[in-house]
């Protein structure tokens, strides 16, 4: 098994990393591929991020509120088919920007995959060689990857 980390590095000019382009396809791709390894799932938003917030209390009442000492705002809770919906149809806000900062999906409270820094930066764990390939392809050539094999 390996463990992947990559990055998207280009960006449109804003301090939220969003792509150049706008287009979250190789995000959707990847968040399908592995949603449905998780049985569990994290998000995390900045405090300032009061819509996304409070969508998500009003949406997932069953997820669990993780007191912190930073200034974000984490939830956890178990992964559902609505849950899994969710993250691929209402993935972005009004400013065509990916809603959360970061989402870690746990299996077995392992952490498979994470996409952070606004679906920027990604890790995996227990990755086969079909999924770095996979990931590979939904990558350009511009993106930074690194895979430890074990």
């Amino acid at each position: 098994m390996m463990k992947i980390y990559f990055s998207i590095s280009v960006f449109e000019n804003s301090p939220h990393c969003i792509p150049a382009d706008f287009d979250y396809c190789y995000w959707l791709k990847l968040m399908n591929r592995f949603i449905t390894r998780a049985d569990t799932i994290e998000i995390h938003c900045w405090e300032e991020e009061k819509e996304v917030i409070e969508e998500l209390k009003r949406r997932y009442s069953e997820f669990d509120e993780i007191p912190n000492s930073l200034s974000l705002v984490y939830f956890r809770g178990e992964m559902t088919d609505k849950k899994k919906e969710y993250l691929v149809t209402d993935f972005v806000n009004k400013h065509r920007q990916l809603k959360w900062f970061s989402i870690f999906l746990y299996k077995k409270d392992t952490c498979i995959f994470s996409s952070e820094h606004w679906g920027t930066e990604f890790y995996g764990e227990a990755m086969t060689a079909a999924d770095v390939e996979f990931i590979k392809s939904v990558l350009t050539e511009e993106n930074t990857i690194s895979v430890i094999d074990e």
